[in-house]
C-alpha cells in the first residue's frame, strides 16, 4: 500500500468520526426514540424502567464539575510550581562551640574550684594539679641560677680589682638580681663579698711576697754584677785569682736567675688566677643560660597545672569530684558552655543530598519543643558546608552543615521563647524549585528507566 492510500484511509475514518460527533452534537437535547417521562418509567418495571428512564441532569453537572476539576489539576501541574526541600536534623549550638576543657599532663587533683551547673569567668582558676614536683625542680634551677650569678659577679669583681689594684667590691644584691632574674639572698650575697676578698688577699700576699723578692733581687743585682765586674779586672792583673772572680760571676748570675725567677712566677700567678676568673665566669654563664631555660620551662610547666576557664560560661558535664584523683592528659575534664554569642543549628545531611547545596540557600528551621503548626518556623540560611563527611553507624555518610539563624526566638504565647542551645531542630533547606508534574512523573520515570535498563 503506497502512503497516499494508507493516509486517504486514515483521513476517511476520522472524517466519519467527525460526521457522527456532529450528528450526535445538533440533536443532543431531542430525546432518543422509545424513552419515556420519568413519570412514566415509574410504572414499568425496575429493570425496564431503568432502560427507559432519561439520564439525570444532575449526573451531567457531576460529571462535567468532575472534567473541570480534572482539567484545573491538570492545569495546576502544568504551570504550578513547589519548592524542592532537603530535611536535615541537628541541634542548636553556639557560634562560640563548647569548650572542652582537659589536662595536658597527667597530674593528681590537688584543689577542686568548680561544681555542675557552676558559672564562671574567663581565666578564673577551674583546677589545679599538684605541683610539687614542678616547684622542687623550678627551686632547684633558681639556685642553680643564684649560685651561677654570684659565681660570675665574684670573678669579674675580682678581675676588676687586679686591674685596678684595689679591694674587689661585688655589685649591689639589687643589681645582681636584676642582671639574672635570680633570687640571691643577702646571706648569700655577703658570702660571696668574704669569698672574693679572701680570694683577692690571698692573691694579693702572693704578690706581695714576689714583689718583696723582686725588689730584693734588683736592689742585690748591681752590687753583685759591680762586683764580678772588679774581680773581673783584678783577675786580668792577676791581683784575685780566676776562681774567685767566678764565684762573683756566678753569684751575680743567681740573683739574676732568681730576679727572673720571681719575675715570671708574679706573671704565672696573675695569669692564672685571670683564667681561673675567666673560666668560671664562662662557665656560671653557661649555667645561668641553662637554669633560665628550666626555669622557664617549669614555669610553663607549672601554668599548665593551672587549669582555667577559657571563656565566659557554664561548668557540665564534670568528670573529676574527688581530691587526689588522678587526671589523665588529653582526656576531657569538664565543659564550659559560654554563656553568650549567637547562635546557630549544627545539622547533618545526608550523603545523596549534599550535592544540590549551596552556601547561601534559605532555611525553615522547625524547633520540635515548639509545634511548627501552630508556632511557626525561624528563617535561616546556609552558612557553612563540611568538606568531608561523618560516619555514622545507623544513617551512613554524613555532613555538617552550619546554619546562621536570623532570629533567636518564638512568639509563644503572647510571649517571645527564647531559643537555647541544645534544642533539637529539623532544618528544611530549600535548593530550588520544580513543576507539580514533575514531582509526580520522576517516581514513575526513575522506574520506568529502572526496568528498561534491567537484562
Amino acid at each position: 500500500m503506497s502512503l497516499r492510500h494508507y493516509l486517504g484511509a486514515w483521513a476517511a475514518l476520522w472524517g466519519r468520526y467527525g460526521r457522527v460527533l456532529a450528528f450526535h452534537w445538533r440533536h443532543r437535547r431531542q430525546r432518543p426514540a422509545g424513552l419515556l417521562h420519568e413519570d412514566e418509567a415509574e410504572f414499568l418495571p425496575a429493570a425496564l424502567a431503568v432502560q427507559e428512564r432519561p439520564v439525570s441532569p444532575t449526573l451531567r453537572l457531576i460529571a462535567w464539575l468532575l472534567m473541570l476539576l480534572a482539567l484545573a489539576v491538570l492545569l495546576w501541574s502544568l504551570l504550578g510550581r513547589m519548592d524542592i526541600i532537603v530535611q536535615a536534623e541537628g541541634k542548636v549550638v553556639l557560634s562560640e562551640r563548647t569548650k572542652t576543657v582537659a589536662a595536658v599532663e597527667t597530674g593528681r587533683v590537688a584543689q577542686l574550684r568548680v561544681r555542675e551547673g557552676q558559672s564562671v569567668r574567663a581565666g578564673d582558676l577551674l583546677l589545679q594539679l599538684d605541683t610539687r614536683l614542678v616547684e622542687a625542680e623550678q627551686g632547684k634551677a633558681h639556685n642553680e641560677l643564684n649560685q651561677a650569678a654570684l659565681v660570675q659577679a665574684r670573678n669579674q669583681a675580682l678581675l676588676q680589682a687586679l686591674e685596678l689594684g684595689r679591694r674587689p667590691r661585688l655589685p649591689t644584691l639589687q643589681a645582681i638580681n636584676a642582671a639574672h632574674g635570680a633570687r640571691v639572698a643577702q646571706a648569700e650575697h655577703a658570702e660571696a663579698a668574704r669569698h672574693v676578698l679572701a680570694q683577692y688577699e690571698d692573691v694579693a700576699a702572693r704578690l706581695r711576697l714576689l714583689d718583696d723578692e723582686l725588689r730584693i733581687q734588683r736592689q742585690a743585682l748591681p752590687l753583685a754584677s759591680s762586683q764580678a765586674e772588679r774581680y773581673r779586672k783584678l783577675a786580668q792583673t792577676r791581683d784575685v785569682s780566676q776562681d774567685a772572680w767566678q764565684e762573683r760571676q756566678q753569684a751575680a748570675l743567681a740573683i739574676q736567675a732568681r730576679l727572673n725567677d720571681a719575675r715570671n712566677q708574679r706573671q704565672v700567678l696573675l695569669a692564672q688566677t685571670r683564667r681561673q676568673a675567666m673560666d668560671e665566669i664562662a662557665q656560671a654563664r653557661r649555667v645561668i643560660d641553662a637554669a633560665r631555660q628550666d626555669i622557664e620551662r617549669s614555669a610553663a610547666s607549672s601554668a599548665l597545672l593551672h587549669i582555667t576557664a577559657p571563656v565566659d560560661g557554664t561548668v557540665q558535664q564534670l568528670a573529676i569530684h574527688t581530691l587526689g584523683g588522678v587526671v589523665p592528659a588529653a582526656q576531657p575534664i569538664m565543659q564550659i558552655v559560654p554563656q553568650q554569642g549567637p547562635l546557630e543549628v549544627e545539622a547533618f545531611v545526608e550523603n545523596k543530598d549534599v550535592g544540590f547545596l549551596a552556601v547561601g540557600q534559605p532555611v525553615a528551621l522547625k524547633v520540635q519543643a515548639f509545634e511548627y503548626t501552630k508556632y511557626g518556623t525561624l528563617p535561616g540560611r546556609v552558612q557553612h558546608i563540611s568538606r568531608d563527611a561523618i560516619a555514622d553507624e545507623q544513617r551512613g555518610l554524613l555532613y555538617a552543615v552550619r546554619i546562621a539563624m536570623e532570629q533567636q526566638s518564638l512568639p509563644v504565647q503572647g510571649r517571645q521563647a527564647p531559643i537555647v542551645p541544645g534544642m533539637a531542630i529539623t532544618a528544611e533547606i530549600k535548593t530550588g524549585e520544580r513543576r507539580v508534574i514533575e514531582y509526580v512523573l520522576s517516581p514513575l520515570m526513575q522506574h520506568a528507566h529502572e526496568a528498561l535498563d534491567e537484562r
